[in-house]
């Protein structure tokens, strides 16, 4: 057995440990956070809580290549529709199996909190994903790593989530019920928490923002998503005429974790208002300094290892979100970013993420970008609540969104397209929940390319999916 399997199935064994002697008198069922008890330490109260979300999908794509389970989303459509894989053809095809993750990636927790005096309290938060039908834990290096060339026709692509326990969040920090949040740590990037509220479609999978870094709040730096030995902050402010918000962000160093080299800073903010619409308007700035973009190497004899590339990042975002009916919430937002040539040429010839860097610097993705490349992305849409409208189906409902990407034309990037290239997707997911543990879903998204770069996509211009899955949260 694989150490990253012995690592998510002790984490497990815990959860059901400390459930069957702390927990003993949770009401599985119905209680909002079964596992979730209250502690005294030496006169300070706090809580602790184990959560987690098991999601099993089984999935059709009409083209793509083989599903990668390493992945947090092994089966990704709007990846899929890229100009590199249109035009690359005879490992392209149709695939369907159980992919897992279709709306989240599999995850358990562990979270609390401890006052220490007044009204501030130590919290902190650890995270892991893993796939459900291995037990592997998630890392998309991994999957970058065993892909060294094209020849292994399977699916692979960076992501901020690479192996190890606490994958998905490691922090800790202060919180104070006046001066606000502060922690340190593994944690989200400003942008992916202001456009993953915003999405219209709650899908890792098949919505196009889902669990993507590259436009879910890296800047078109996937790892960058979320912010490694990072401070963050966050407050609120109640006017009376609504909640005003904010964050600012700083991480130390780069993505891959080397705090020597490289930094990034990030800072959002935004207004609430429960009373118009429940409205919610967000907005949002980062900037990252020499960070890296993860890439399989492009020759079989680097299997094992990944590449990076070199980059400076400026990334903004701006939602929207209101409710105007009970029944009924619409969101939209708009994020523009670009990637540039780095400050420095430096690079890292040891390793990221627990694997070796591919030291051979004539490789395409193992150069520094040089130059300017751009590309925004809109999207619109909305969740209807057909139970609040019809009490005999409560529980269900529908979510579905419009999205339209674009690479703009001359993108160093993307190999000096002579013209824009667009993405635009289409993605509808309907949701059934059972209780408060379980639900059941289907899931489906079209992406259909269009002008890509100077000629036309040669093998196929869309790329379909559909799924149907089951998810357990507690």
């Amino acid at each position: 057995m694989k150490l990253n399997k012995k690592l998510a199935l002790a984490v497990a064994s815990a959860v059901l440990s400390i459930s069957s002697s702390a927990f003993a008198a949770v009401d599985f069922m119905n209680d909002d956070a079964p596992f979730k008890t209250d502690l005294n330490i030496a006169g300070h109260n706090g809580d602790l809580q184990f959560y987690g979300i098991i999601d099993e999908t089984w999935v059709y794509q009409d083209h793509g290549l083989k599903f990668d389970t390493a992945l947090p989303n092994p089966a990704y459509p709007w990846s899929s529709g890229s100009p590199k894989f249109s035009r690359t053809s005879p490992l392209v095809d149709s695939q369907s199996g159980w992919t897992g993750q279709g709306l989240q990636n599999s995850r358990l927790g562990v979270q609390g909190g401890l006052s220490l005096f007044g009204d501030t309290k130590f919290i902190f938060n650890v995270e892991t994903g893993f796939d459900p039908v291995t037990g592997d834990l998630t890392n998309a290096a991994k999957s970058l790593a065993q892909q060294p060339n094209s020849g292994a026709g399977y699916f692979a692509a960076d992501s901020s989530i690479n192996g190890g326990l606490g994958n998905r969040a490691a922090f800790f920090g202060l919180e104070d019920k006046s001066f606000g949040k502060l922690t340190f740590g593994f944690q989200n990037a400003p942008l992916k928490d202001i456009l993953g509220a915003a999405d219209p479609v709650k899908s890792d999978s098949f919505s196009p923002i889902g669990e993507s870094g590259k436009i879910g709040g890296g800047g078109g730096v996937s790892p960058d998503a979320r912010w490694t030995n990072s401070f963050k902050y966050s407050n609120n402010y109640d006017t009376g005429m609504g909640v005003i918000n904010g964050t600012v962000a700083y991480q130390i160093g780069n993505d891959t974790g080397d705090m020597s080299h490289g930094y990034a800073w990030g800072a959002s903010f935004g207004y609430h208002n429960k009373n118009w619409w429940d409205l919610d308007a967000q907005a949002g700035y980062q900037y990252g300094n020499d960070q890296y973009k993860a890439y399989s190497a492009d020759v079989a004899s680097a299997y094992g290892q990944i590449d990076l590339r070199m980059m400076n990042i400026h990334a903004n975002a701006f939602t929207l979100s209101l409710k105007p009916t009970e029944y009924l919430k619409v969101s939209g937002g708009y994020n523009w970013y670009m990637n540039s040539t780095p400050t420095d040429a430096y690079y890292d010839e040891g390793s990221a993420w627990g694997y070796q860097v591919y030291s051979d610097h004539t490789q395409t993705h193992d150069k520094n970008i040089t130059g300017d490349s751009r590309y925004h992305i809109a999207f619109v849409g909305g969740e209807l609540d057909i139970g609040k409208l019809y009490a005999p189906l409560q529980g269900l409902t529908v979510q579905a969104g419009l999205y339209d990407y674009t690479m703009q034309a001359g993108n160093i990037a993307d190999n000096n397209f002579t013209k824009d290239g667009d993405v635009y997707s289409e993605s509808l997911v309907v949701d059934y929940r059972f209780n408060k543990r379980f639900d059941a879903y289907f899931a489906a998204t079209n992406n259909k390319l269009v002008q890509l770069g100077s000629s036309d996509a040669t093998n196929y211009t869309d790329v379909k999916a559909y799924g149907l899955g089951v998810r357990m949260k507690f």
